[in-house]
């Protein structure tokens, strides 16, 4: 009885994320989605994108066919990228990508799930540099037959996990680290290639979890690395296209000592076999496949300072010729570039609201938009013919915000005014998107506005003020004193500074 309590409940929760949401066409979704939906399938030639939406906190499988497209993009703040759910299964036969090269903050991209299976495109990309995010790509069934790329702009110390510490990856196809550092915590199997491109490196971390011998660690553009635990009981790691005059290298986490006595040298060379043998203390050491035709004069035991990886002095070797059998093997697919993410279009003319506040007499606030529309967005100038002004007495001031249905990068120049001293401001604009449905007909409406400023009041010196910028009620966090109310008259937004505003764009504005 006791045990009937409790596997009903179980199965109850299970139930509960039963839902699928299927895109079979284009569909582009900005600062908010609804993660309860379950199941996210993406069909017939769809392509499916999130921009701008932080936490993305899925709840459900994710199936993504041929010639279909997941984009899920950050401009802004950090992008926080989870899945966490032992029972659930992403499997991807189209292209998946998720670029946060833009973001301000060191993202997230922590999938825990029951079944990762990629048979197409993964792109993972991230700034990188002091910005280091978290990687973990982790699931008792892991198999790759496509391209996966994990991709930081600057080299990070951040270390990318792949699988289940102790279990096993299936790798047929390609694993393309550029400026990444990748940790080996599983077994893998197949006769696929993980690729270090730029300054990556890999780190066998555990050799009594076994590699296949046919699968190809392939050393690309750059000076990539490669450094293993050091064992008695070593392995052989197939190794391609090892040299670049020096600029690659190999080696283990102990120095590559000679012990004379015994006989014992920190390194050889096989020219018969190809094989590369790396030893430390004289009696643990590991082995790498290489390839034939190096001239054993030319290596040089040295230390890899790489980023991120343990550094240990004389502890790795390098070749000061090219490669005698350079080229990228057949079975190591050429990483995918990075795409540029989509950005709204401007199509819709700016539409200008302000507020003051009066008592007596008068001095002139104003506020000028500039606007542009590209690929990445660049603030550029306009004439002043969009120049909005209001009255400001003595005393007091006043402020205009710009709302427009589109993307744009927007920098505004505020002037206020109080006693009759002016000083000029000049600001970046903030982003938010907000989607209204009423009666069954949804308005998607952004908004751009000066974010806070100090001004200066006169000769009583500055005072910093909350300018009316609608950023925290449209679903960006972090935002305090800030809420919205939508009534039969559209929405009205109230700011911390103590403002009114009425937005009566929600009106008749449907695109």
């Amino acid at each position: 009885m006791l045990l009937s309590n409790l596997v009903i409940p179980l199965l109850a929760t299970r139930a509960t994320v039963s839902a699928t949401f299927d895109v079979t066409s284009s569909l582009t979704k900005y600062a908010a989605f609804d993660f309860g939906v379950g199941d996210i399938s993406i069909q017939k030639s769809a392509s499916f994108s999130l921009i701008n939406t932080f936490d993305c906190a899925f709840q459900g499988d994710i199936n993504i066919e041929k010639d279909c497209e997941f984009l899920i993009a950050s401009t802004a703040k950090a992008l926080k990228l989870t899945f966490n759910n032992i029972f659930h299964k992403i499997e991807n036969k189209g292209k998946w990508i998720v670029h946060t090269l833009e973001s301000a903050a060191a993202s997230t991209c922590n999938i825990i799930v029951k079944s990762f299976v990629n048979t197409g495109e993964i792109i993972l990309a991230f700034k990188g540099h002091v910005l280091a995010p978290i990687i973990n790509i982790t699931a008792s069934h892991w198999v790759n037959h496509g391209c996966l790329h994990l991709f930081q702009e600057i080299k990070s110390i951040s270390v990318a996990i792949l699988g289940v510490v102790g279990g096993t990856i299936e790798n047929h196809g390609t694993i393309c680290l550029t400026n990444q550092l990748c940790k080996q915590v599983t077994k893998i199997i197949g006769s696929g290639c993980i690729a270090l491109e730029k300054s990556s490196s890999f780190f066998i971390s555990n050799s009594f979890l076994s590699i296949d011998a046919q699968h190809t660690f392939y050393l690309g553009e750059g000076n990539p690395t490669i450094q293993a635990q050091a064992v008695s009981l070593p392995q052989t790691f197939k190794v391609a296209n090892f040299g670049a005059n020096g600029s690659h290298k190999i080696g283990l986490n102990l120095p590559l000592l000679s012990i004379t006595i015994a006989g014992k040298k920190g390194w050889s060379y096989d020219t018969k076999t190809g094989i590369l043998t790396l030893t430390a203390n004289g009696f643990i050491s590991q082995k790498f496949d290489i390839g034939l035709g190096y001239d054993p004069s030319k290596f040089e035991v040295c230390t890899d300072n790489s980023v991120g990886i343990v550094s240990v002095i004389k502890g790795s070797i390098k070749y000061n010729g090219p490669c005698p059998h350079a080229g990228r093997p057949s079975v190591c697919q050429i990483c995918p570039d990075v795409p540029t993410p989509p950005v709204i279009t401007s199509s819709a003319t700016a539409i200008t609201s302000t507020q003051s506040k009066t008592t007596s007499s008068s001095s002139t606030s104003s506020i000028a938009t500039t606007s542009t529309t590209s690929s990445k967005p660049k603030p550029t100038t306009v004439s002043t013919s969009s120049i909005a002004s209001t009255t400001t007495p003595d005393g007091s001031y006043s402020t205009s915000f710009v709302t427009v249905t589109a993307e744009t990068t927007k920098v505004v120049t505020i002037t206020s005014c109080s006693n009759n001293a002016c000083h000029p401001t000049t600001a970046p604009t903030g982003l938010t998107v907000v989607t209204l449905t009423t009666s069954d007909v949804k308005t998607v409406v952004t908004t751009y506005c000066p974010l806070t400023q100090t001004v200066t009041l006169g000769v009583t010196g500055t005072k910093t003020v909350d300018l009316g910028c609608p950023t925290g009620y449209f679903g960006y966090n972090g935002y305090i004193g800030k809420g919205v109310s939508i009534g039969h008259g559209g929405a009205a937004a109230s700011a911390s500074a103590g403002f009114q505003i009425g937005f009566d764009i929600f009106k008749n504005h449907h695109f």
